[in-house]
């Protein structure tokens, strides 16, 4: 896994935790 994959990831994870709250 790269890092530039996992730091999108970890963007796409925190964009919808934020929509969720």
């Amino acid at each position: 896994m790269r890092v530039e994959d996992a730091l999108l990831q970890l963007q796409v994870t925190v964009k919808r935790a934020a929509k969720t709250v």
